[in-house]
């Protein structure tokens, strides 16, 4: 890969300017830094150089070493986020030195809502790797100041401390014990109103409450947080599916899926009066919807019956009904005979739900027998 020759220049100004502080340095200093950030081919630098870990390092010492408010740091800050960018990232850059401290420390300081955003999307990356999450003193700074922006009325930074924050907490599940400290049922009540109809920010608000629900009535946090959940994760998948936001869409249902395992969620599902409501709204979203999506919600929908709710029995034949065309597509046909044997077996105990659900089989016995033998699968009363 090609050099950038303004890099080597950038690393020797910055060697001078450590050794000799004085205006004119700092202004062409100033110039390299703007000039590198500006460019569309530093992601393309040799991160494994030689050179390119004299760039880390020289970045690492302004970031650390300057005033919060040098013009300099900023646009060190700003070469920094554009390296983030880079695929290539935590393999060279994240592994060879400690940036989380210095940003950890610029929170701490007076920013302007962009000097906000720039770290918050640095702190998404240099928070995922969990080898640096376990050993990083600079934690107790950074989750602090993501609570606090959390109960902020901007948009943009809420959402982004709520990525950051679910990384956090995604990565070092002993972090969401010592968060008691500095959580309290308003952060809760915070988190629970965000007004942000994003559907990305739901689904970040979702994992949030959902990891912190272990530590919500130690905090004096409110009581109702799985039904907060349930609901939201019904309502925004309707809006993702009606969005057409298929990525999302599967993050929801994956995380739906995980839920079902759980034996708390379990049991509120199966007593939770709405149930019925909303799974009818989801069967309404198979109606019109493209393969990608009807593979989406078949996946939901086998995970919901997977719990044997009583109050979806009555559904069951609308929902044989609205599954039963796909048996004939070879993409999803294994998802609707995994369904059907999820039914079969949920409904042996209710006879006019199993004559229902007969009548309707019986209609497309020879589509059921050839998704059978093509899938390979056999129904039976026990997982094959």
């Amino acid at each position: 890969m090609a050099e950038l020759p303004c890099v080597n220049v950038l690393v020797s100004r910055t060697d001078e300017y450590f050794r000799c502080k004085s205006d004119s340095i700092s202004e062409m200093l100033l110039k390299y830094l703007e000039d590198l950030s500006s460019r569309q081919d530093i992601i393309l630098y040799d991160h494994v150089s030689r050179d390119a870990n004299k760039l880390y390092v020289s970045l690492h010492q302004l970031i650390s070493n300057l005033e919060p408010n040098s013009r300099v740091l900023w646009a060190a800050v700003k070469v920094f986020e554009k390296l983030c960018c880079d695929m290539f990232f935590h393999n060279a850059l994240v592994p060879n030195h400690k940036f989380i401290a210095p940003i950890a420390e610029l929170l701490v300081t007076n920013l302007t809502l962009d000097q906000k955003l720039c770290v918050l999307r640095i702190l998404l990356v240099l928070t995922k790797p969990m080898d640096i999450l376990e050993r990083e003193p600079s934690l107790r700074i950074i989750t602090s100041k993501l609570i606090e922006y959390i109960m902020t009325d901007e948009v943009d930074v809420v959402r982004l401390s709520l990525m950051a924050l679910v990384n956090i907490c995604r990565s070092n599940s002993s972090v969401i014990y010592s968060l008691k400290s500095c959580i309290t049922g308003r952060f809760f009540r915070a988190l629970m109103n965000i007004q942000d109809d994003r559907i990305c920010t739901k689904i970040q608000m979702l994992q949030l409450l959902f990891l912190l629900e272990p530590i919500s009535l130690a905090v004096d946090g409110p009581p109702d947080i799985s039904k907060t959940i349930i609901d939201i994760t019904f309502s925004t998948m309707v809006d993702a599916c009606n969005t057409g936001e298929l990525l999302l869409l599967s993050e929801i249902a994956h995380f739906f899926e995980e839920l079902t395992f759980l034996p708390t969620y379990v049991d509120f599902l199966r007593n939770y009066q709405r149930c019925p409501e909303y799974t009818e709204n989801i069967i309404q979203l198979m109606r019109g919807s493209d393969l990608e999506n009807v593979g989406i919600l078949l996946d939901f929908i086998k995970a919901l019956l997977s719990v044997n709710i009583p109050a979806l029995l009555p559904l069951y034949p609308q929902i044989v009904e609205e599954i039963l065309p796909w048996i004939e597509n070879d993409t999803v046909c294994t998802k609707v005979l995994r369904i059907l044997k999820i039914v079969v077996l949920n409904m042996e105990n209710d006879m006019l739900v199993y004559n229902s659900i007969i009548n309707l089989l019986d209609e497309c016995l020879p589509a059921v027998i050839l998704a059978l033998v093509s899938s390979k699968i056999r129904l039976g009363y026990t997982e094959g």
